[in-house]
């Protein structure tokens, strides 16, 4: 059974400063999870990738529809994908 809160957690300077030397590779970030909503600083930490130059995407399964299109309305994220799950008819 996989327990989160045994994992670490990655210092977010560690994943700025991965990003900035990548630069020339890539020019773009996907904010994935699990549910990436449920971070309550998501806009923010999508606000310092944007800062650094880079597009970012929002993977979500678009439960939380009000921090969702709070994610919208803040302008930092270029891209959504939204898996949405019914069931086969």
């Amino acid at each position: 059974m996989l327990e989160p809160e045994s994992l670490p957690t990655i210092p977010e300077d560690e994943i700025f400063n991965f990003l900035k030397s990548k630069r020339e590779w890539i020019d773009g970030v996907c904010i994935t999870g699990g549910e990436p909503l449920l971070q309550q600083d998501l806009i923010e930490f999508a606000r310092k990738i944007k800062s650094l130059g880079f597009r970012v995407k929002l993977d979500t399964n678009g439960s939380l529809p009000e921090r969702l299109e709070k994610a919208i309305n803040s302008g930092v994220i270029d891209y959504i994908a939204m898996d949405v799950k019914a069931p086969p008819e």
